[in-house]
């Protein structure tokens, strides 16, 4: 797997999410809240892959060390989204949405 397909599917994260926050017509502060939440892990993930696959072998080790970050994108997501003690639906959705992206990043470590 090229990293050029992780470009491609946290950008589509990112598109998507703004994409779901927006079928109400408005992005909540709390939405937004999410949003901002993975935007600032998008980076460290950008470098913690680039780095695995950079001598073109990706290590149990480097796998393991992208598992670990990935789940902790999602419970921060989740976290923020549970801050004010409610769910609200469109939190759901969003949240459903990271975990799907997620797990296709996932997937594609998994099979380096």
């Amino acid at each position: 797997m090229k990293t050029d397909n992780i470009d491609v599917k946290l950008l589509k994260l990112r598109k998507m999410l703004i994409q779901v926050a927006l079928m109400d017509g408005n992005i909540s502060k709390d939405e937004q809240n999410i949003i901002n939440n993975v935007d600032m892990h998008i980076p460290d993930l950008k470098k913690i892959i680039k780095k695995a696959y950079g001598d073109g072998v990706v290590t149990e080790e480097e796998k393991v060390k992208i598992h670990n970050y990935l789940k902790q994108i999602m419970n921060n997501a989740v976290s923020v989204a549970k801050t004010d003690k409610r769910l609200e639906n469109e939190e759901q959705i969003l949240l459903q949405q990271i975990k799907n992206i997620l797990i296709l990043i996932q997937q594609e470590v998994s099979i380096a």
